[in-house]
């Protein structure tokens, strides 16, 4: 009886996770399509849904740095850094939270030095690999 209130439990637990992540799939699908029409609100509502409704799936952090960029590039910096932090903060595999980490820090230089100074040191002190040569070319320019 044990055994099959467990199998039953796996089976539904694994059920859900496969439902999640499929609705998280056409959500990411219409966010890829606004992408490609450079369709600004499109993007936000696509990736805020995901966001939102499916924080734990692979498609969130995913959905997140797609539509940062192009945030970032329409313009709305303040919006796309804070969806690039999100990603940073709630990305499950260490590899897209160092990618977040570097998009967050090469949006802060594109942004201006000035900007940048104290979020860059903050940011490349945080990277997990060796980055000597990059605190050195920042320590020169930014004192």
């Amino acid at each position: 009886v044990l055994a099959s209130l467990v199998f039953s439990a796996w089976n539904g637990w694994t059920w859900y996770q496969r439902s999640q992540a499929a609705n998280a799939s056409v959500l990411y699908d219409q966010l890829q399509k606004a992408i490609q029409i450079s369709d600004t609100k499109g993007v936000k509502d696509a990736a805020g849904a995901i966001l939102e409704q499916y924080p734990r799936t692979v498609y969130a952090p995913l959905a997140a740095m797609v539509s940062a960029r192009l945030l970032f590039l329409s313009g709305d910096v303040k919006t796309a850094r804070a969806q690039l932090e999100w990603a940073v903060q709630n990305a499950k595999s260490a590899e897209m939270r160092s990618v977040g980490r570097l998009r967050l820090a090469s949006a802060s230089v594109i942004s201006g030095w000035r900007a940048c100074t104290k979020q860059c040191k903050k940011v490349i002190s945080t990277l997990p690999w060796s980055s000597v040569w990059i605190k050195r070319f920042f320590r020169r320019r930014t004192g």
